[in-house]
């Protein structure tokens, strides 16, 4: 009885390695080993930012965050008035406060992208 065995030809050989250079350059793959990591699967990002009166910093002051049909959250600026949060992903209004006579005069209106930082810097007005 005659064994048959087949041989890979070299169009064969030639078109796998077309096949393989084309799913790497499509998965966006050099071959070389990447510092970013693995990719980000979350569906939160940061928003961050410093709360200020004029030039100076306000530690203690507070930034509210607020979606439309959702409760505002608050998040007191740590000492160099500086702000930071992980939010779900998507468009948020942002204002800010000190006391009863300080706040920003109009909210800004801001995307948080997953994965990503965001910042807003706040300006205080006061009226005494």
């Amino acid at each position: 009885m005659a064994r048959m065995f087949s041989r890979p030809s070299r169009l064969s050989a030639l078109a796998g390695l077309v096949l393989a250079a084309s799913t790497l350059a499509l998965a966006g793959c050099s071959g070389a080993p990447s510092d970013d990591g693995p990719p980000c699967a979350s569906t939160t990002g940061t928003l961050t930012g410093t709360l200020r009166i004029g030039n100076e910093p306000r530690g203690g002051a507070i930034a509210i965050l607020s979606q439309v049909g959702e409760i505002p959250l608050q998040v007191m600026a740590n000492g160099e008035g500086v702000y930071s949060v992980e939010l779900e992903a998507g468009s948020w209004s942002v204002t800010g406060e000190e006391g009863a006579y300080c706040t920003t005069t109009a909210p800004i209106s801001t995307v948080v992208s997953a994965c990503e930082t965001t910042v807003v810097d706040l300006t205080l007005e006061c009226v005494l």
